[in-house]
């Protein structure tokens, strides 16, 4: 692909009335991306990369993006259907935006035990039970296995 500096180059020494070899061994360009050059500036009068076909984005805009990150940024607690169903996209195209575009990664928030200082000593107390229980004969019919299930 020729840049566009080379282009503006090639269009320069054309309407200079340099003929095509002479463009191509100056450039060190092949004759084919000569004629390509020549052809787009003869078919739009430029030499500008033409617009690119296919289909255009309509779930992740950038408006849709900007709305999505302000209203994140507002409430983090909202999850990714939530936003879906808000937008009225696909749940995919969501987690994309929020992943993707935006960088937030989701995760929920788990709650767990509180371990206060009074838990923990009593804690430590069943601990020392426990090992004092051991040492005697208090486990001498306890039998550890991997609950498989058999006949003594």
């Amino acid at each position: 692909m020729v840049s566009e500096s080379v282009r503006s180059a090639i269009i320069e020494l054309h309407c200079g009335g340099r003929s095509n070899p002479e463009i191509c061994k100056t450039l060190k360009l092949r004759r084919d991306a000569l004629k390509r050059v020549l052809d787009r500036f003869w078919d739009t009068g430029d030499v500008k990369d033409r617009p690119r076909s296919g289909r255009e984005r309509t779930a992740r805009t950038p408006q849709v993006r900007e709305a999505v990150w302000k209203m994140i940024k507002r409430n983090p607690d909202r999850s990714i259907t939530k936003l879906a169903k808000t937008y009225k996209i696909g749940y995919a195209s969501m987690h994309k935006l929020v992943t993707e575009d935006l960088h937030f990664k989701s995760y929920k928030i788990s709650r767990g035990h509180l371990l206060t200082d009074a838990k923990k000593a009593e804690r430590l107390q069943k601990c020392k039970k426990l090992r004092a229980e051991s040492r005697g004969s208090g486990f001498a019919n306890v039998v550890l296995s991997d609950e498989k299930i058999f006949i003594i």
